[in-house]
């Protein structure tokens, strides 16, 4: 569970930087590399968290999760299943 919650805390951070870039630059990056945003990693398999440009102004970033989320009355929006999962912006 404690993973998990690291997990949901880095693509918070990483959506926040990507929403960052798009605002300074004016476009979605096409990567994170290419962002300089590649150091968002899984705790646990060190591998790099998936990030998809959808159109324009979408995007989703995507984790692997061990469990389903509790729920969370503050900020649901973080809820996931068990096993990959993408989240998209905006929402």
């Amino acid at each position: 569970y404690r993973i998990d919650q690291e997990r949901v805390s880095d693509l918070r951070q990483l959506s926040y930087a990507i929403q960052r870039y798009r605002r300074d630059i004016n476009k979605l990056p096409d990567s994170l590399d290419t962002a300089g945003l590649d150091n968002y990693r899984d705790p646990e398999t060190k591998a790099p968290y998936e990030y998809e440009r959808v159109d324009d102004t979408t995007f989703r970033v995507c984790g692997t999760f061990a469990e389903s989320s509790r729920i969370n009355n503050e900020d649901n929006r973080w809820y996931h299943p068990a096993g990959r999962h993408c989240f998209k912006f905006p929402r």
